[in-house]
């Protein structure tokens, strides 16, 4: 998968999702996943934001966000020590 002759970014403009928690769900293998199949069939894979757009995310709460965030993050510092 190629972003080509430009940059996407993801920006997360709900008061009620923490950036923390869909940084993680845009890495897991099912996010990864959708991407994949969503991606544009051409003799280059590409991205568009409608591809995106398409993928739904289960947003829980922001309290439980914060914590699986947070949870996620001190695991992910034991790995990197």
């Amino acid at each position: 998968m190629l972003l080509n002759q430009r940059v996407g970014k993801i920006a997360i403009k709900d008061e009620l999702v923490d950036q923390r928690f869909i940084q993680y769900v845009i890495q897991t293998k099912y996010y990864q996943k959708r991407i994949q199949d969503n991606i544009l069939q051409s003799a280059q894979g590409n991205v568009s934001p409608s591809n995106l757009e398409v993928i739904k995310i289960p947003i829980p709460p922001l309290p439980e966000q914060k914590k699986i965030a947070h949870i996620l993050s001190k695991i992910q510092q034991a790995i990197e020590t």
